[in-house]
């Protein structure tokens, strides 16, 4: 097994990639099994694409096993592109605000039918101020033969205030995406220690870049929305 990671981005992302084979698929999935029996996430997630097809071995891999706290909600998953992800929260270890939080995608590609490839990372930041949401991209890509085509997917998530009703990814390719948010409330977010929140994840089918995102409250759009951010390539 070759592990890439824990790594350090520019941005303050962590992100992790592993590459396993199916003769060491039960090896990870009894680790990831005893730590999940540990804590247990305390929220069922939402689904997206549950019609298509995930191999058994695909849909019992514990995508939350690098959480690393203890509590933690799962919020959502969806697969796209034989890519099964999931988006959790929680709070990091050491916070004293209600309003520190971290968001943590993780993913794993089964399509190369030769074993999968896990990768996760987590971005955190602080809900209090509308205007300044936290934004976690999680792009994936990889060939299953030297000769097939790149096969590429993205899983874009943020999280915002309890005043945020909806907002728009700006992203490049486009077309743009406006989303509503999903609310988590006083019970769901005590349980993790945190004040309520709201939170939006989307997929693509192809590489994307998240240019910037605009946040709706009750009365429209912000004034603030998160600057322009540069895409490569």
């Amino acid at each position: 097994m070759n592990a890439i990671g824990p790594k350090l981005t520019s941005n303050g992302m962590i992100l992790k990639l592993i590459k396993f084979s199916l003769g060491l698929l039960w090896l990870l999935f009894a680790m990831g099994l005893g730590l999940a029996l540990g804590v247990g996430p305390v929220a069922a997630a939402t689904a997206r694409h549950s019609s298509q097809s995930i191999p058994r071995w695909a849909k019992q891999f514990p995508l939350s096993m690098d959480v690393p706290v203890e509590k933690f909600l799962r919020l959502e998953e969806g697969v796209v592109r034989q890519r099964r992800w999931e988006l959790f929260a929680f709070r990091p270890s050491g916070a004293t605000s209600r309003d520190s939080i971290c968001l943590e995608v993780g993913s794993l590609y089964y399509g190369s039918g030769h074993g999968g490839q896990f990768q996760s990372g987590y971005a955190c930041g602080n809900i209090a101020r509308p205007e300044r949401p936290i934004v976690f991209e999680s792009g994936f890509s990889i060939k299953k033969s030297l000769r097939a085509p790149i096969t590429s997917s993205a899983v874009i998530t943020t999280v915002v205030s309890d005043e945020v009703e909806a907002v728009r990814f700006r992203l490049k390719p486009g077309p743009n995406r406006r989303e509503n948010v999903q609310q988590i409330g006083l019970r769901e977010a005590r349980r993790i220690n945190l004040d309520p929140f709201g939170y939006v994840a989307v997929d693509a089918a192809h590489k994307t870049c998240l240019t910037g995102l605009d946040v709706f409250a009750r009365g429209g759009l912000l004034p603030k929305s998160s600057p322009d951010q540069h895409c490569e390539g």
